[in-house]
Parts: C-alpha cells; sequence; structure tokens
C-alpha cells in the first residue's frame, strides 16, 4: 500500500502518480464502493491490483498498471484465536500495521479483557440440553 496523488479524474477513470514517479490507473469498480468522487489534487492509498471485477460478476487478471483503493482503518485491534480443546494459540494478531505502529496490541497491552473477551464455545444449558 502506497500513498499517491490524483493528477487526472473523471466519473470512469483516475491516474495516480506515486512518489517513486510511477504512474497507474485506478480501476471502475473502485468508485462505487467508495461512495465518493475523487478530484484531481486528492492524495489516497492503493495498491497494485490483482484481479479486477467485471460487469457481470466475473474475475480476470487485472491490466498491469492497474490500482485499487485502500484505507487505513481508525481502530487498531488484536485477536487471539485459541484451540478449546488443546489451549494452543492458534492465531495471534496485535494490530494493522507494524509500520505505522510497533506496538503489538496482543502482547504488550495490560488492559483487562472484560465483556471484550467472549469464548465462543459456550451456550446456555438450556438451549443445548436436548433430553427435554
Amino acid at each position: 500500500m502506497a500513498a499517491a496523488v490524483v493528477t487526472a479524474a473523471s466519473k470512469a477513470e483516475s491516474t495516480l502518480l506515486f512518489q517513486d514517479g510511477s504512474k497507474g490507473q485506478l480501476l471502475a469498480s473502485e468508485f462505487t464502493w467508495s461512495g465518493q468522487r475523487l478530484r484531481t489534487g486528492d492524495i489516497v492509498y492503493a495498491e497494485a491490483a490483482k484481479t479486477q471485477t467485471l460487469a457481470n460478476g466475473k474475475t480476470e487478471p487485472a491490466p498491469a498498471g492497474s490500482y485499487v483503493l485502500r484505507q487505513i482503518p481508525a481502530a487498531n485491534g488484536a485477536i487471539v484465536a485459541i484451540d478449546p480443546f488443546t489451549g494452543h494459540v492458534r492465531a495471534l494478531s496485535g494490530g494493522f500495521s507494524y509500520g505505522s505502529s510497533q506496538f503489538n496490541r496482543a502482547t504488550q497491552a495490560m488492559r483487562q479483557p472484560g465483556s471484550t473477551f467472549k469464548p465462543s464455545s459456550t451456550q446456555p444449558r438450556s438451549i443445548t440440553d436436548t433430553r427435554r
């Protein structure tokens, strides 16, 4: 993901200029989800496109020099996935980007879990009891 400035914008396409001097085009499908029209001079985050979605809903490889919009999340969080049978940690993620914040929210946060800790394997006995 890299920052780019919009150098030309229309309803159908936008041209991007990156810091290293390279140029690219935003895919037309990117204008629908963003909910706003880009203008010349806007700064956006973009990433090289791997595939593009056609009007009929099918996907195909994206042309070279095509980019898609990306956004930085407003909140960072952590997730820890634990196997309920063995207690082994299966996944651990401590934030969105190490480059923007080196703080690992999964291992370094000193907050008590409180109501954010929700074991998904527990259910009230009345729901699972089928002997009635």
